[in-house]
């Protein structure tokens, strides 16, 4: 079980670090473009890629939808600070494994907490959803469909975590 512990621990290490250059590269981003979106090329339409339904987007296009958009990123960066908590939780469950200490309190006040990032993280993204869809609906101009998609997977991580949260607890009650 330490040996298992150990590897899940360095890909949750590997997983935080990535989590911080994605925190990094997205809130620079997001502040640029709130406090200078100058910084943008004027031209739009000559950025390749940069389409909405077959069509260039022009700066008018973009300007009317900027404040959505940094809403959105915004809530991006918040949900990557939750999950780079959800990860420190999780590794300090991990930590308490190696330790051969899986039942202790600190194991499951962890697993509590990152069951508890995990349903907060699952309904922003459902919030993130229906704001995104209903923000950018005018984005279509008749040739883009809107589509709300929603993963519940959320919830069977959030079981699953209450559920080791409730071994550890039980396991310490027992000893």
């Amino acid at each position: 079980m330490k040996g298992y512990a150990n590897v899940l621990n360095v890909l949750v290490r590997i997983c935080f670090w990535l989590v911080i250059i994605g925190i990094v590269v997205l809130g620079i981003g997001t502040a640029l473009l709130l406090i200078s979106p100058g910084l943008l090329p004027m031209d739009l339409s000559a950025v390749p890629g940069l389409t909405v339904g077959g069509n260039a987007v022009s700066m008018e296009l973009f300007s009317s939808f900027r404040t959505p958009m940094m809403i959105l990123m915004g809530a991006v960066v918040v949900q990557l600070v939750l999950l780079l908590v959800m990860l420190s939780k999780i590794s300090a469950a991990l930590q308490e494994v190696i330790a051969e200490t899986p039942f202790s309190e600190k194991c499951s006040k962890a697993l509590n907490t990152a069951a508890v990032l995990t349903l907060i993280s699952g309904i922003l993204s459902i919030v993130m959803n229906f704001y995104s869809v209903f923000a950018l609906s005018d984005l279509s101009g008749g040739n883009v469909s809107a589509q709300i998609r929603i993963s519940l997977s959320f919830i069977v991580t959030f079981l699953f975590l209450k559920m080791l949260a409730g071994i550890a607890t039980f396991g310490r009650e027992e000893q």
